[in-house]
């Protein structure tokens, strides 16, 4: 074959890749839109914008979830400072459908427009972090009340935290950065990087004997399995205590909201997708979050209860997992409505000054797609899963 020839094969071949490429790019659109829901990218304070499961997002110059707002508490507006990790965040879900905003939306409705939540989470930010941010800047913003969502997996020693958020946005490397952005974008690598990421999380991982979940360390953290949990254990708790004492000293009240992963409010293989064995956790992270928030005048929250409630209801109205979660931890807007509410409840019942005296006398209405959660403690259906 002439040189010639070779040039005019490869040419076509490319073209017809290039084409087959716009082609599969165009049918997938167009036969499984949801695909830009399925697919997040992670947030990237360095490039200051990002995605997450197709919702866009931009960072302020705090690098939080946030719009700019002014550092001084402005006259006659009071606020409430959300500080956590990916599910506080919003992860999956647009801004208005994160936890803080529905807190926000329910306050002004009873209350007016005095009320700012402030977004303060990050995707893997933990305790550590939301120490880290309290300090500088957070602390100037003059919030009254201070939320922190805490999930399992935000245990971890304090030497071996990263950096996830940063004061000022860091803009080297934005370039790379900003192609992996637009890369994202792309319904063929949304395909290919799930079906690697799924693969290797169902198929792989259990050829070790154990699940992914099991063989992450910081999951392993958060149950108790190793002596290095102990101390990342230690770690954390010293971080919230000192958050406590700063948080205390500006004269405002802490919560702590505890978030569960879908395994540990059902135990079915129907929402247990990557085989998690309760019999072999340690602790209960719950538990012991409740005896430290005890000891300590931390007003504390746990939904495991109340997702558990829902996730009763759901199963007797023979709905899927996936109506309260978006996977293995991070709740959707249903999950987040529960969670507002409840953190709502939290801040009447401790007259919290984010609330006032016309808040007491009644409560946002329950969403219509909420099943009731009032019974959640006592009921005798959920009693062997809430206590395990």
């Amino acid at each position: 074959m002439s040189r010639r020839k070779k040039l005019l094969f490869s040419v076509i071949l490319t073209l017809m890749l290039v084409l087959g490429e716009v082609l599969a790019e165009g049918v997938l659109r167009i036969v499984q839109p949801s695909l830009a829901e399925a697919y997040a990218a992670p947030i990237d304070p360095g490039l200051g914008y990002g995605i997450t499961h197709g919702h866009h997002f931009t960072l302020n110059r705090f690098g939080l979830r946030e719009s700019n707002f002014p550092v001084k508490r402005p006259s006659g507006e009071t606020r409430v400072l959300c500080l956590g990790d990916s599910i506080t965040f919003g992860y999956g879900l647009p801004e208005e459908s994160a936890w803080p905003k529905i807190l926000e939306k329910n306050v002004r409705e009873l209350n007016g427009n005095h009320v700012f939540c402030i977004n303060a989470a990050g995707n893997a930010a933990t305790p550590h972090e939301a120490l880290d941010l309290y300090e500088a800047p957070a602390r100037s913003f003059g919030a009254s009340s201070i939320v922190l969502g805490f999930c399992m997996n935000d245990v971890r020693l304090r030497q071996h935290q990263n950096d996830v958020r940063s004061v000022g946005l860091e803009r080297r490397g934005a370039g790379l950065r900003a192609w992996r952005y637009q890369l994202r974008k792309s319904y063929l690598f949304s395909v290919f990087d799930l079906s690697i990421t799924e693969i290797t999380k169902r198929y792989l991982y259990p050829l070790s004997g154990k699940s992914w979940l099991e063989t992450h360390p910081y999951q392993l953290n958060s149950l108790g399995m190793t002596p290095v949990a102990e101390r990342a254990w230690a770690d954390t708790l010293t971080s919230l205590d000192e958050l406590r004492r700063q948080v205390s000293r500006e004269g405002a009240d802490l919560m702590l909201v505890a978030f569960p992963y879908q395994f540990q409010i059902s135990n079915t293989n129907f929402d247990n997708p990557y085989g998690i064995d309760k019999a072999r956790f340690a602790i209960d992270p719950f538990k012991r979050l409740k005896i430290f928030c005890d000891q300590r005048g931390i007003n504390y929250v746990d939904l495991q209860a109340v997702f558990a409630s829902t996730r009763h209801a759901m199963i007797e109205k023979r709905l899927a997992w996936n109506d309260l979660y978006i996977d293995y931890c991070h709740p959707n807007e249903t999950g987040q409505a529960l969670a507002a509410q409840a953190v709502f409840n939290k801040l009447v019942e401790t007259r919290s000054p984010a609330v006032t005296s016309r808040t007491l006398t009644r409560s946002p209405a329950r969403p219509h797609s909420l099943p009731s959660t009032e019974a959640a403690h006592g009921s005798p259906d959920l009693a062997g899963e809430l206590h395990w």
